[in-house]
């Protein structure tokens, strides 16, 4: 009995000890350039308060006051991509349209930092409809135009 309990505790071991690496096989690939680990990293940023504003405005999570919070947090995070795309380094999931068209994109990404942080300043006085906010932050014509699929 004993020799049958390290053999599934050495199993269970092993199976804990492979979950990571399983995990990480999963995962996307990091950018190993800094610039583009960098924009990758901002951009997962702007999605993540995206996502976590979209989790709280279906009332899926109970967290209505920090509506304001993750609106900053997109807008800091439009300025920051923008300048991120300044070096105007091609790679990653960015096309190339970005920079031939770099008027029209930082212009999105201004109105994007604009809009998150009026409509921050607004939900930290009360409550905000949650249709106005997700219509003014929708990413997918951005992501249509300037990102690879």
């Amino acid at each position: 009995m004993t020799y049958l309990k390290q053999l599934i505790g050495g199993l269970s071991l092993a199976a804990v000890m492979t979950l990571p690496l399983a995990a990480s096989a999963q995962a996307p690939e990091a950018p190993k350039d800094p610039v583009l680990a960098y924009r990758s990293a901002v951009m997962k940023g702007l999605g993540d308060n995206v996502a976590a504003m979209g989790a709280i405005l279906q009332k899926r999570v109970p967290y209505d006051q920090n509506i304001a919070l993750h609106l900053e947090g997109i807008s800091l995070g439009a300025k920051a991509a923008l300048k991120g795309f300044e070096t105007k380094m091609v790679g990653g999931t960015a096309k190339e349209e970005i920079w031939t068209n770099w008027k029209d994109f930082s212009e999105r990404l201004t109105a994007l930092s604009t809009t998150a942080d009026a409509l921050a300043k607004k939900a930290k006085a009360g409550p905000v409809d949650p249709k106005e906010v997700m219509g003014a932050l929708t990413c997918k014509s951005c992501h249509d135009t300037y990102r690879t699929k």
